[in-house]
């Protein structure tokens, strides 16, 4: 039997329309020409979702015996109820969440006075525009930002903006040989051949020295914001202009920073303080809501001596290898509910599960319903009607990491200075380089699409590779990763990693690379 979904692309904020054709055989894609968001265009996820969907399914266990919803919620409620509320993590990334889940678990961590929801987002400043902004101004900075890679759908938008005229100024580590720019600015033009190994450095530097010597005040700055983001990055943005569009890599990303602020709720901490306070054993009880974007942040023993962990999720995960009770959900395309893209637009996931929100909720001792949370999620947000495509928000910009203009300029000063301290002790490690991340919706859910770490011609030529050999990435805390690597014009001083890698969960970091084989 054949069925036809209508639905959405979980890959990122943007929320692209499509068809998801579904049989005994699997899924396919069809394009979906009347979604507003992209008229039926869709980047090279968007097309890999049958793959993404063919996945093994997460099954529902307790203590790895297969068991039914009911008992594993049961099971996981007593447990719960015996911590105290500080000793309680829910770590939720929404990239496949609804509004409709998220509403019901802040209620569940409510009901619990449990302060610990990490979203990933916490510290980032909630930001919704068009997407025609882009398209409709005279000159875009693009900070840090590779739209070929990251957003592809981006790259339709700038690309209209040049054809109106716009003048496009790319700030990176390497020129883009997609030529988008019509100028490039590197990074060790302002900084030298070997920048601080800390993004936040680099930005706030870098942001300094455009603010000296660059007419940048009128430009819009396209930039990604993600769990990686640190805040003085979003400092120098800052500093640079008064327009901005900030995209995030979850679909409801905005979703959920719009809920937590109605429903006043306010995470008190981060995702990489929850993973510490995991690691020291003051979180005793985790529950993890669709773990595939979560597990760049933790590594089996970080979760070997945990008292509980809880998986609730569509797809069979490594977390579960630890887990003490999994849920499985549905796939997203079957689900109801509503997500927020990056415009502050409605849209309607598609499906017609109920299923996750009430367990959800029955975790906190009340089954809800699904109209019922519904209901709440609407008189938060303020949408009225039912509409796949309904904008309920106008431009929003409101700030929540950002320091005012003055401590942005005394960070700066530091920056400068802890970069030239970096410089110089960086020239004592022969085969040292900086490690930078190009996230990607692949990035994030774990796909190795590309798997390979990009390396300029004159690390090939140091470290006397050829064609079929690999390389070794070693962290500065002696993690190692064997990986291919591809030869591609960028700095000396850089390797480039369209995949998480194991060594490192920061956007930049400082790595060793050996040629495989030989160990210093």
């Amino acid at each position: 039997m054949i069925s036809v979904h209508s639905t959405i692309c979980p890959g990122c904020s943007i929320g692209c329309g499509l068809y998801l054709m579904k049989n005994e055989a699997g899924c396919s894609v069809l394009h979906r020409k009347v979604s507003p968001v992209n008229a039926g265009k869709l980047c090279k996820f968007g097309m890999h979702l049958p793959r993404f969907y063919s996945r093994s399914r997460m099954r529902t266990t307790i203590k790895g015996r297969d068991a039914k919803a009911e008992n594993a919620v049961n099971e996981m409620r007593e447990q719960l109820t015996t911590m105290q509320p500080d000793e309680i993590a829910f770590i939720a990334l929404p990239g496949m969440m609804t509004n409709e889940e998220f509403a019901a678990m802040i209620s569940l961590c409510k009901s619990l006075k449990c302060r610990n929801l990490v979203t990933g987002t916490e510290r980032f400043p909630l930001e919704m525009h068009p997407l025609s902004k882009i398209e409709n101004v005279q000159n875009i900075l693009l900070f840090f930002f590779d739209p070929f890679v990251q957003y592809p759908l981006i790259t339709r938008r700038i690309l209209r903006a040049k054809e109106r005229g716009a003048e496009v100024i790319d700030v990176s580590f390497a020129e883009n040989s997609r030529e988008i720019a019509d100028k490039t600015i590197l990074v060790d033009e302002i900084l030298g051949s070997t920048p601080p190994s800390d993004m936040g450095d680099v930005a706030l530097n870098v942001a300094n020295a455009l603010v000296e010597t660059y007419e940048v005040k009128d430009a819009l700055i396209i930039a990604d914001l993600n769990p990686m983001t640190d805040a003085r990055f979003i400092d120098a943005i800052d500093m640079l202009s008064t327009q901005t569009f900030l995209l995030k890599p979850f679909l409801n990303a905005n979703g959920a920073m719009l809920l937590s602020s109605a429903m006043d709720y306010r995470c008190e901490k981060g995702i990489f303080e929850i993973v510490d306070d995991v690691r020291q054993g003051r979180i005793k009880a985790l529950y993890v809501f669709e773990p595939d974007l979560s597990l760049h942040f933790f590594s089996d023993s970080d979760l070997a001596d945990i008292e509980l962990l809880a998986v609730h999720g569509t797809f069979d995960s490594p977390l579960c290898r630890n887990a003490h009770i999994t849920i499985s959900n549905e796939p997203f395309f079957m689900r109801r509910g509503t997500v927020v893209n990056v415009e502050g637009c409605v849209l309607d996931v598609g499906g017609s599960s109920c299923e996750s929100v009430e367990i959800i909720s029955e975790m906190g001792g009340e089954r809800l319903s699904y109209e019922g949370v519904h209901e709440i999620v609407r008189s938060h947000l303020g949408f009225s009607k039912k509409s796949e495509y309904e904008t309920f928000v106008g431009a929003v910009r409101s700030t929540t990491a950002s320091s005012d203009a003055e401590t942005t300029k005394k960070r700066g000063k530091k920056a400068g200075k802890k970069a030239k301290r970096v410089r110089k002790a960086k020239d004592k490690k022969e085969n040292s380089r900086l490690l930078l991340y190009k996230t990607n919706p692949f990035f994030w859910y774990g796909i190795r699409d590309k798997n390979f770490v990009e390396i300029s011609p004159e690390t090939a030529r140091d470290l006397h590779l050829f064609r079929g050999e690999s390389i070794i990435l070693r962290s500065t805390d002696g993690g190692e990763e064997q990986m291919s690597f591809k030869i591609t014009d960028i700095p000396p001083y850089l390797a480039i990693s369209e995949v998480k890698l194991a060594i490192s969960s920061r956007i930049l970091s400082p790595v060793e690379i050996l040629k495989a084989g030989k160990r210093g």
